[in-house]
């Protein structure tokens, strides 16, 4: 299997419109902070500059998809998909 051509960041990713925080908004009400989440949670953002600093696209998605969906279940507020 070969290995993906290495684009430019500028060239993959898309930044998105992010909505305001609806009133009453608190990330404090709902917690979900489970030792073994929190810790997967904090390797995600060495995941992220190895796989950078390697040009390494499949590891990139990998580290993006370990975030989302380990700060969706430490925090069900933090993330989410309805913005309108």
């Amino acid at each position: 299997m070969s290995r993906p051509r290495w684009l430019a960041l500028e060239q993959v990713l898309h930044i998105l419109p992010v909505c305001p925080r609806p009133n009453g908004y608190d990330p404090l009400i709902l917690q979900n902070l489970i030792p073994e989440w929190i810790a997967r949670l904090g390797q995600a953002g060495p995941g992220f500059f190895s796989a950078i600093l390697r040009h390494d696209s499949v590891a990139l998605g990998a580290a993006y998809d370990c975030y989302h969906e380990t700060a969706g279940r430490c925090s069900c507020r933090v993330i989410s998909n309805n913005c309108t």
